[in-house]
C-alpha cells in the first residue's frame, strides 16, 4: 500500500514538473534558440585549429659501442654506466623545449600555410604587424616591438607540446595551427630542433667529459712513471737486502707502483670509452611516427559547444521556473492575507 502512495506521489509530482514546462514552454524555446544562437555564432567567429603529433623512440647509445672491437669493446663492459650517466635523461626534454631560445627557434623557424600557399615563420603569421613587405622592414619593427615579440613566441610556445611516454621511451612531439599543414609542419620541425638541440649538448657534455678523462690520463701516467722509477731506483740501489727495514720500504714502493699502475690503466680505458662516445655517429632518436596532415579540426568543438548550450538551457530554464513559482506561490500568498484581512 505505501509503494503505491510512493508510486501516485511521483507520478503526481512529474505531472506537476510536466504542467510547469508546458505553462512556460514560450520562454524556453525561446531561451533555447538564444542559447543555439549563440553557439552558432561562437563555432562560426572561432577559428578552426588542427593538430599533428610525431613520436620517437629513444636509441640505447651505449648498444652500439658494444659492437667494436679490440680494447674499447672490452673497456665497455665496467664503464658503459658512467658514460651514460652524463647524458640527458629524458625528464629533462620538456624543460628544455620550455627555455626561450628554444621557443624562438621554433617560433622563427618557416612552415608551410596551405592556405597562403607559402611559407612563414610563425612569427610572421601571427604578429599583427605582419604586412605583405620585405622581411628587412618586418625585423625592423620587432626590434622596435621587443615586448610584442617575446609575446608573439610565447604565443606560438603554447601550440606545441613536448612529453614523454612509456616511461621515457618514446618522445612525442604536439603541434597545433589554424592551417592544417602548417599544423604538421610544425610537429616536425619542432621535433627536428629538439633532437638537434640535445645531440649538441650530448656532444659538449661528451666532448667535456674526454677533455676531463684526458686530462686524468695525463696526470695518472705521470704518476705511474714516477712510481716506476722510485720502484726501480730503489731496487738498484738495494740489491740484497739483509734487514726488514728496506724490505718494508720495497714492499710500500711496491704497493704505490700497483696501486698507480692499475689508476692508470683504469683511466686510459676510461679515455677510450669517452673517445668511442665521442665519435660514434649512432642517432639518439628514430622516427616511430610521421606527422600526418589532420583531415579533421580539433577546434571549435562543434558537439561540445551544442552540448554546453544545451545544459545551459536546461540549467536557466529550471532556474527560471523556480523563481517563476516562487514569485507566484508569494502573490498567492499575499492575496490569501489580504482577503482574510479583509474578512
Amino acid at each position: 500500500m505505501e509503494e503505491q502512495i510512493d508510486l501516485y506521489e511521483i507520478l503526481h509530482k512529474i505531472k506537476g514538473i510536466a504542467r510547469r514546462i508546458s505553462a512556460h514552454k514560450g520562454a524556453i524555446l525561446s531561451l533555447a534558440t538564444i542559447n543555439l544562437a549563440i553557439a552558432t555564432g561562437v563555432i562560426l567567429k572561432s577559428p578552426e585549429e588542427f593538430e599533428s603529433q610525431v613520436r620517437l623512440i629513444m636509441n640505447d647509445r651505449g648498444a652500439g659501442a658494444m659492437r667494436l672491437p679490440g680494447l674499447a669493446a672490452l673497456s665497455i663492459q665496467g664503464t658503459a654506466n658512467r658514460a651514460n650517466d652524463n647524458a640527458i635523461t629524458p625528464d629533462l626534454y620538456p624543460t628544455l623545449a620550455s627555455t626561450l631560445d628554444f621557443k624562438i627557434a621554433v617560433a622563427e623557424t618557416p612552415l608551410y600555410f596551405v592556405s597562403r600557399k607559402k611559407k612563414l615563420s610563425g612569427i610572421q603569421f601571427f604578429s599583427e604587424s605582419t604586412k605583405e613587405s620585405s622581411q628587412i622592414i618586418f625585423a625592423e619593427e620587432l626590434i622596435k616591438h621587443q615586448d610584442d615579440y617575446l609575446g608573439t613566441v610565447n604565443r606560438i610556445a603554447e601550440r606545441f607540446s613536448v612529453t614523454i611516454e612509456e616511461n621515457g621511451a618514446i618522445l612525442r612531439v604536439t603541434g597545433r595551427m589554424p592551417d592544417r599543414t602548417a599544423a604538421a609542419d610544425l610537429a616536425q620541425k619542432t621535433a627536428k630542433i629538439l633532437t638537434n638541440k640535445i645531440a649538441e649538448i650530448e656532444s659538449r657534455k661528451a666532448r667535456a667529459y674526454f677533455n676531463f678523462m684526458q686530462s686524468q690520463q695525463i696526470a695518472a701516467k705521470e704518476a705511474y712513471e714516477r712510481k716506476q722509477v722510485e720502484y726501480a731506483a730503489f731496487n738498484d740501489r738495494n740489491r740484497v737486502i739483509l734487514t726488514a727495514k728496506p724490505q718494508i720500504e720495497r714492499e710500500r714502493l711496491q704497493r704505490d707502483y700497483d696501486i698507480a699502475y692499475e689508476t692508470y690503466k683504469q683511466i686510459k680505458t676510461e679515455l677510450e670509452q669517452a673517445r668511442i662516445r665521442l665519435n660514434q655517429e649512432i642517432p639518439l632518436f628514430t622516427q616511430l611516427e610521421s606527422p600526418i596532415v589532420p583531415n579533421g579540426n580539433v577546434s571549435p568543438k562543434t558537439l561540445q559547444i551544442y552540448l554546453y548550450s544545451i545544459v545551459a538551457t536546461i540549467i536557466l530554464a529550471g532556474l527560471g521556473i523556480l523563481i517563476s513559482e516562487y514569485a507566484i506561490d508569494r502573490r498567492d500568498e499575499k492575496d490569501t492575507a489580504g482577503n482574510q484581512t479583509l474578512n
